[in-house]
């Protein structure tokens, strides 16, 4: 979320790859990771609020992290395609420091991810609780959603106030004082990244501890614990996707800035690492959404009737699948 672009990359007239060709082979396959991630999270959202699958609050915090992953995806765009020299004809600061902001600060894509961290961070709590106290009715409360929403948004407003564009790059400005610019790329590393992520390994590795000693007590394996089941793979699925894919850039990040104050991104090697190690965190809406489709015959069902045509049809759903959905309703309560 540093200066990026620098004097480098803002010029249309240089690039860190060793030729245009190659510059365009980049943002044609960023694109199409994007395209693909925007239409998928969209269209889950849209069944989910045309009832096309049950209103639990399990899967209207998934329509949620859906929602975060459609808004994510969509803030890389700027970043491969707004050229900032355009805002050398405008004398307006304020429009500078906002579109530095969203294009080389990439604020709109951090400001979801963080949100989309949170998010999955809670349904990771939530999920602990069920397992843990199986005879109390936990749900995933609205105010949880808000937090998370809010979480990120918030730290998309630094991201915008201490960028500057002079001539032809943006730069941030604390004041001159080094010591606060470090502090806000390190704590923005360790609690937009690290704490979100240290909460679902955490709490992960509670439930799938407590869920053992659980059933351990019987052998009879009804429809709630084939769904419980099916949840606790699901989530897993969702936490490794977040892992893999932000592990890199985070440590990138925090230990670059702590290294550097100029900027994570000083040199064409460090823009080409940057662009390279942003990959992986482009692919993670892509990813979450195929898992979250996989995971119980209702949302398989609606993708496949609409992508059927394009996509082959799977085998019938299996009467125990249809179970697992059903006992959902035991679990999450609207």
């Amino acid at each position: 979320m540093d200066n990026v672009n620098a004097t480098i990359c803002n010029s249309t007239k240089c690039t860190v790859f060793p030729t245009r060709t190659a510059e365009t082979a980049y943002k044609i396959f960023c694109s199409s990771i994007i395209t693909f991630s925007v239409i998928l999270n969209t269209y889950e959202i849209y069944i989910y609020f045309v009832k096309r699958v049950r209103q639990s609050t399990f899967n209207r915090a998934l329509a949620n992290l859906a929602a975060a992953n459609t808004l994510q995806a969509i803030g890389y765009f700027p970043y491969l395609f707004v050229d900032l020299q355009v805002l050398a004809s405008l004398k307006n600061k304020i429009v500078e420091r906002v579109v530095c902001g969203l294009v080389d600060g990439i604020s709109i894509y951090f400001a979801f991810a963080i949100s989309n961290a949170f998010i999955l961070a809670f349904l990771s709590v939530h999920r602990y609780l069920v397992v843990k106290y199986p005879l109390r009715n936990y749900v995933i409360k609205t105010r949880w959603l808000i937090f998370g929403w809010l979480y990120g948004i918030l730290w998309l407003v630094p991201n915008l106030l201490t960028l500057r564009y002079v001539e032809t790059f943006c730069f941030r400005d604390f004041g001159g004082i080094e010591s606060i610019g470090k502090m806000y790329k390190a704590s923005l590393s360790i609690f937009g990244l690290f704490v979100p992520l240290g909460i679902m390994v955490l709490t992960y590795r509670l439930t799938i501890r407590t869920f053992n000693q659980n059933t351990e007590l019987g052998t009879a394996e009804s429809a709630r614990l084939r769904y419980r089941k099916a949840v606790i793979r699901l989530l897993g699925c969702l936490i490794l996707v977040q892992f893999i894919s932000w592990c890199p850039f985070g440590c990138y990040f925090f230990f670059k800035m702590l290294y550097k104050y100029e900027g994570c991104c000083a040199n064409h090697t460090d823009v080409f690492i940057y662009k390279c190690i942003m990959i992986p965190c482009l692919f993670a809406p892509l990813w979450n959404v195929i898992f979250h489709s996989s995971y119980c015959h209702e949302y398989r069902r609606a993708f496949f009737q609409t992508f059927g045509k394009i996509i082959k049809r799977t085998q019938p759903v299996k009467n125990d699948e249809n179970e697992q959905c059903d006992a959902e309703g035991a679990d999450d309560q609207n």
